[in-house]
């Protein structure tokens, strides 16, 4: 090989070597930390669904960073400030469905956002069924669900909050 034709080379390599190095695999650190996170912000979603089920409504505002704007208006009379009473009403009044999970399974993503996870929920119901939805407003047949979607987004160092409101029952 000559010489201009390996500088040549060489000049057409390093910039894909570069993008490589720069968009290529996580390092073990880098994946090791999204697995922990990911692990947090799953315990987060449990302490979440605990603390709806169980009746500890100032705990779940504590840990829901999402918006109030669907209970506030199904609840005009209360304060929307008052988010641990928005959640009361949704869970005891306005069809919110506030049970325990069953089942929590992240949701792997092409491309994660960094501080963002997807997660499937199933729940469990009193009885110890599977909670099941559907078919929707008196239909005879239809889809039913079981698993719903749920995000956490990390909202300071180890910090996360639930994005989602609990499954409402029309």
């Amino acid at each position: 090989m000559s010489k201009t034709s390996a500088l040549l080379l060489s000049g057409l390599l390093f910039p894909v070597l570069l993008i490589a190095a720069c968009h290529g695999p996580q390092t073990p650190e880098a994946a090791d930390d999204r697995s922990s996170d990911q692990a947090a912000a799953r315990q987060t979603l449990m302490d979440y669904f605990r603390a709806l089920h169980e009746g500890d409504f100032a705990r779940a505002a504590d840990l829901y960073g999402g918006s109030y704007d669907v209970m506030i208006g199904h609840n005009p009379g209360l304060d929307p400030a008052n988010q641990p009473a928005l959640f009361q009403a949704a869970c005891t009044l306005n069809g919110a469905i506030c049970l325990e999970a069953a089942l929590i399974q992240p949701v792997e993503e092409q491309e994660p956002i960094s501080g963002e996870f997807s997660f499937q929920v199933t729940f469990q119901n009193e009885d110890g069924s599977l909670l099941v939805l559907g078919p929707c407003c008196g239909a005879p047949e239809g889809d039913t669900q079981s698993e719903f979607s749920f995000h956490v987004r990390e909202t300071a160092e180890d910090h996360f909050q639930v994005m989602d409101l609990p499954v409402y029952q029309p």
